[in-house]
């Protein structure tokens, strides 16, 4: 649980970095949002999260190997 808990805090800590460090950018790429299709959106988003679950399952398998 603790694992997970951290991994928590540092994905946060990660995606807080964009509006600390470069608000204005952040706001001009959130005006643009809404002229970018859905389909677009969509497509970024399933290959984000799809990057993401892969590459946990894969460290997973790796770690479970080595073991």
């Amino acid at each position: 649980m603790s694992f997970f808990l951290s991994a928590l805090g540092l994905m946060m800590v990660f995606e807080g970095i964009p509006y600390f460090c470069f608000p204005k950018k952040v706001k001009a790429f959130a005006e643009k949002l809404p002229e970018i299709p859905d389909s677009t959106l969509r497509v970024v988003g399933f290959f984000s999260y799809d990057d993401r679950v892969v590459g946990c399952l894969y460290r997973r398998r790796k770690e479970c190997l080595i073991v």
